[in-house]
């Protein structure tokens, strides 16, 4: 989600994983008690990454409270989640 929000809003970093990553990483991280880390699995053998590709969505909802929900999901829920929402939230 940190490149996701990086790339929308069109900010320059020095490199995929670079300063403002890193800054915004740390942010996360303190803020909300997590443990964001970045991991480099390119020194794997190609045997042991899995070449199958995953699909999944990035789910965002805008409620009435003017928050914004996001998830993300497998594609097979989808549409459960979008059935879903109205029934717990106020979903705009």
């Amino acid at each position: 989600m940190i490149h996701y929000y990086i790339h929308y809003n069109n900010i320059q970093d020095t490199s995929a994983h670079g300063a403002v990553f890193r800054k915004m990483m740390n942010d996360i991280n303190t803020r909300f008690k997590r443990h964001i880390t970045i991991s480099d699995r390119s020194a794997l053998p190609v045997a042991e990454i899995n070449q199958q590709t995953k699909l999944y969505l990035v789910c965002v909802a805008s409620l009435k409270s003017g928050e914004t929900g996001v998830a993300v999901c497998v594609c097979s829920r989808a549409f459960d989640i979008y059935d879903e929402l109205p029934r717990r939230y106020d979903v705009m």
